[in-house]
C-alpha cells in the first residue's frame, strides 16, 4: 500500500501514553538539593513544582543584511522528501514480492525520461553510500586519487550555503561531480563523491603511456575544472557570487599496499589508502597545482608531524591569549590538549583580538595554523575500525557491507544483459533493509522511513536535537592521535609496539561510538515512557524526532536533555505541525518541510542563548583571575586558575540556567527552563540579566568563596 493511500485510510498506530508525573526522578537527580545549596547564594533559589516560561531571546538570529533562503530550503527539502517517498514506495514493493526473482521486472522499469530509475536507486543505497566501493573495489597495487574542495572563507561548502543558498549550492556540487566525470573518466574510475570530496582510482586498462599522459595532464585538467566552477559561481544565472575570486580543488594520491598487518582487514587497508591520499590533498591546500606533492609518503607525514611539534612548542611559550574584550584563555589545558573554548571560538570565527597588538595577532594566527594543521587527518568514515573485519566485535556489519557490494555487482550484471542472473529472498530483503535502515547507525530507520512515517501523523511534534561540540571532540581526537605519533617518534621503546596503521584507522572512532551511545540513551527515554516507535532522523551530531503531539510533555523534553549530557549535552527545539486529516500529500510535504526549517531556526536561537551564557562565564572567570592575589590573601591559601574556572562553571550548573529548551508555538517562540528558577523578567533576555547580576553578587561574596574554594 502506498503512503498516499495509507494517509487516506489509516491513522498512526496508538502509542501507550506515559504515566503522569510532575518531573522525572532523572531530572530531580541532576538538580541541587536544598541542603547542598552553596552558602552565600540565597538569591539563587529553586522551586521544582513548575517550569518557567519566558519569551524567546530578543536577539537577531542573523545579520540584517544576510540573505533569507527559506524559500530555497523549502524547495530543496521538498525535492529531497520526494526522493524519499519514491524510495519508500520501492521498499514497499520489495516487501510485497511473491517471487524474489521478480526483482528483475522492477529493476527493468523505466521512468518517463527513459532511465532505469529503480535500478539506480537500488545501486545508490547499496554501494554509493557508506564508501562501499572504497571498501571492496580496491586491491593492492591500485592507485587512489582523492580530490578536496576549498576550505577558505569564500568558497567552503558552509560559506557557499550561507551566501548562494542550499539549492544553488546543491546544483554547484552536482556540476562539480559532473565535471569530474566528464574530464577524468578516460583515466579514472569513480569510487565515491560527496559534498566536499571525490575519490577515484586509476583505471585498470591504462597503458604506461596513458598513465604518464594523465600524470602530466592532471594539474592542467584540474585547473580547467577550477576555472569552470569559478565561472559557474560568478554567473548571474547561478551563484552571481562575486566574493568567489578563486576556486582551488587540491588532490593527493597513494598506491594501495599489500596488507601485511594482521590487526587490520583488507577493507581497512583500502580505507587507509584513501585516507592518506586525502591527507595529502589537505596538506596541498594553498599550493600551486604544478608544485603540489603528488603522492603521500611517510616522509611527508613525518615532516608535517615535525611542523606540528614546532607549532605546539611556540604556543606553549605564549601560554595564553587575551581577546579584545579583555578575556584571557589558557591555550593548553593541564592535560596538554588545546583549550576547548579556543577550538570552539576558532570554528565559529569568534576569537577577536586587538588588531593593533602585533603579539596578540601573532598568537591568534598561530592558534589558527595549529588547528588547521591538526585537521589534516579529517576524513569521514561511517564505521568504527572494529566493524570492518570478518568476525568483528560488532558482528554482521562487515558481512552486510560485503553482501551489499555483491548484490550491487549482480544488479549491474543484469543491467548489462546477463539474463542468467537470479535473485533470492535474502537479497531482496537486504535491498529493502539498505533503503529503510540508517547507514550511520543501524539502530535507527533511514530518512526514507522518517519522511513517510512523519507525514502520516496529523498533529505532529518535531524535536530537533543538536549534540554540542562534536566537532571540538573530533579535533581533540585528532590531536590525541598526533600526540601518539609524536611519542612514537621520540621514544624507541614505544615505537617497538606502536601500530601506526591501526591508530590511524581508528582515529575518530571514540566520537563515533559516543554518538551512538547518546542516541541509544535518547531512544531509551522514549521506550521507558511507552513511546518505542517514535521516528528518528539521524544525521551525525544532529537528529530529529517526530511523534504525535499529544504524547509530548515538558518532563519528556527535560529527560532528553539530561540523557544527552552523557556526551556534551544537546540543544533541543520543539516544533508543532497541525495538518487537517485528509490533507493531500503535496500539502503535507510542504508543511513537514516548513516545520523542519522552523526547527533549524530554533537551533540558532538556542546557540545565541548559549553564546551569551558562555561569554558571561568567560568574563567572570577573567575578572576573578585578575583578582586572584586579593582572593588568596583574603582566603589565606593559594589558588589554581582551574579552581576558579571550575567554581564559575559549578555556579552555572547549580543555577540550571543552561538547561533550557526552545518551544515554537503559534503565538511566538518561548524559552522553557526547568526547576522554576526564581528570577525576575518576562523575557529570556531579562531573566538572563537578573541571573548574571545575582551570580556576580554571589561570586563576590567572601563567605561563599571561603566555603567553595
Amino acid at each position: 500500500m502506498s503512503l498516499e493511500t495509507a494517509l487516506q485510510t489509516t491513522k498512526p498506530a496508538e502509542i501507550t501514553p506515559p504515566p503522569e508525573e510532575n518531573i522525572s526522578e532523572l531530572v530531580l537527580s541532576t538538580l541541587p538539593q536544598e541542603k547542598e545549596k552553596p552558602s552565600g547564594v540565597a538569591d539563587l533559589s529553586f522551586n521544582r513544582e513548575r517550569v518557567i516560561n519566558t519569551k524567546a531571546p530578543e536577539l537577531p538570529s542573523r545579520a540584517e543584511n544576510a540573505p533569507d533562503f527559506r524559500k530555497e530550503l523549502e524547495e530543496s527539502m521538498l525535492e529531497r522528501g520526494g526522493r524519499s517517498l519514491s524510495s519508500h514506495d520501492l521498499a514497499e514493493r520489495l516487501g510485497n514480492l511473491q517471487n524474489p526473482d521478480d526483482l528483475k521486472k522492477i529493476l527493468g522499469e523505466l521512468n518517463p525520461a527513459g532511465r532505469p530509475e529503480n535500478a539506480q536507486t537500488a545501486l545508490s543505497f547499496l554501494e554509493s553510500r557508506g564508501l562501499v566501493k572504497v571498501l571492496f573495489d580496491l586491491k593492492p597495487g591500485d592507485r587512489v586519487f582523492s580530490f578536496l574542495t576549498p576550505s577558505d572563507e569564500a568558497t567552503s561548502v558552509k560559506i557557499l550555503n550561507q551566501n548562494i543558498g542550499p539549492n544553488k549550492n546543491d546544483s554547484f556540487i552536482i556540476a562539480r561531480k559532473e565535471l569530474f566525470r566528464k574530464n577524468l573518466s578516460m583515466y579514472l574510475t569513480e569510487l565515491d563523491q560527496d559534498y566536499k570530496q571525490g575519490v577515484f582510482k586509476l583505471r585498470d586498462d591504462l597503458s604506461e603511456e596513458k598513465i604518464k599522459e594523465f600524470e602530466t595532464q592532471l594539474p592542467v585538467i584540474l585547473k580547467k575544472i577550477n576555472q569552470e566552477l569559478l565561472t559557474w559561481l560568478n554567473d548571474p544565472k547561478h551563484g552571481n557570487y562575486n566574493a568567489a575570486k578563486s576556486y582551488n580543488i587540491t588532490y593527493g594520491s597513494y598506491q594501495v599496499p599489500e596488507n601485511n598487518n594482521p590487526a587490520i582487514s583488507e577493507p581497512v587497508n583500502n580505507l587507509l589508502s584513501v585516507q592518506k591520499s586525502l591527507q595529502l590533498a589537505q596538506l596541498n591546500r594553498g599550493m600551486e597545482l604544478s608544485a603540489a606533492n603528488k603522492e603521500f609518503s611517510p616522509e611527508i607525514f613525518n615532516e608535517h608531524l615535525g611542523k606540528l611539534a614546532n607549532l605546539k612548542g611556540e604556543l606553549q611559550g605564549f601560554a595564553s591569549i587575551t581577546d579584545k574584550n579583555g578575556d584571557t584563555y589558557q591555550i593548553f589545558g593541564a592535560d596538554g590538549q588545546l583549550n576547548r573554548d579556543l577550538i570552539r571560538l576558532h570554528r565559529k570565527n569568534g576569537l577577536k583580538v586587538d588588531e593593533g597588538d602585533a603579539n596578540k595577532v601573532l598568537i591568534k594566527e598561530k592558534i589558527s595554523e595549529y588547528i588547521k594543521a591538526i585537521n589534516f587527518i579529517d576524513f569521514f568514515k561511517p564505521y568504527a575500525l572494529d566493524e570492518l573485519s570478518p568476525k568483528a566485535e560488532s558482528p554482521g556489519k562487515f558481512e552486510e557491507l560485503q553482501a551489499r557490494h555483491n548484490l550491487a555487482q549482480k544488479i549491474k550484471a543484469y543491467q548489462n544483459g546477463d539474463t542468467n542472473v537470479k535473485f533470492d529472498a535474502a537479497e531482496v530483503a537486504l535491498l529493502g533493509q539498505s533503503i529503510n535502515k540508517e547507514n550511520k547507525d543501524a539502530n535507527f530507520d533511514s530518512e526514507v522511513q522518517f519522511v513517510s512515517k512523519s507525514l502520516a501523523i496529523d498533529n505532529c511534534t518535531y524535536l530537533s536535537m543538536d549534540i554540542v561540540d562534536v566537532g571540538v571532540d573530533q579535533l581533540l581526537s585528532y590531536e590525541n592521535m598526533v600526540n601518539d605519533f609524536q611519542a612514537n617518534r621520540f621514544d624507541s621503546k614505544k615505537s617497538q609496539t606502536f601500530d601506526s596503521e591501526r591508530v590511524l584507522a581508528s582515529v575518530g572512532d571514540e566520537v563515533t561510538k559516543r554518538l551512538r551511545e547518546v542516541r541509544a540513551k535518547l531512544k531509551e527515554v522514549f521506550t521507558k515512557r511507552g513511546l518505542g516507535d517514535v521516528n528518528f532522523l539521524v544525521g551525525g551530531d544532529e537528529f530529529t524526532i517526530s511523534l504525535p503531539s499529544d504524547k509530548v510533555s515538558d518532563e519528556l523534553l527535560f529527560d532528553l536533555r539530561i540523557a544527552a549530557k552523557s556526551f556534551n549535552g544537546a540543544r533541543l527545539v520543539k516544533t508543532d505541525r497541525v495538518t487537517a486529516s485528509g490533507t493531500d500529500l503535496k500539502t503535507r510535504q510542504l508543511e513537514h518541510a516548513r516545520a523542519l526549517i522552523q526547527s533549524e531556526q530554533g537551533i540558532e536561537e538556542s546557540k545565541l542563548l548559549e553564546k551569551r551564557i558562555a561569554n558571561f562565564k568567560q568574563s567572570l572567570v577573567t575578572k576573578l583571575l585578575g583578582e586572584k592575589g586579593d582572593l588568596e590573601q583574603k582566603l589565606g591559601k593559594n589558588l589554581k586558575d582551574s579552581e576558579i574556572s571550575d567554581l564559575v562553571q559549578r555556579s552555572i550548573d547549580d543555577s540550571g540556567i543552561d538547561n533550557f529548551i526552545i518551544v515554537q508555538e503559534a503565538d511566538g517562540d518561548i524559552v522553557k527552563w526547568p526547576a522554576g528558577i526564581k528570577f525576575s523578567g518576562a523575557s529570556a533576555e531579562e531573566l538572563l540579566d537578573d541571573w548574571e547580576a545575582k551570580t556576580r553578587a554571589s561570586l563576590s561574596d567572601e563567605e561563599y568563596l571561603r566555603n567553595n574554594l
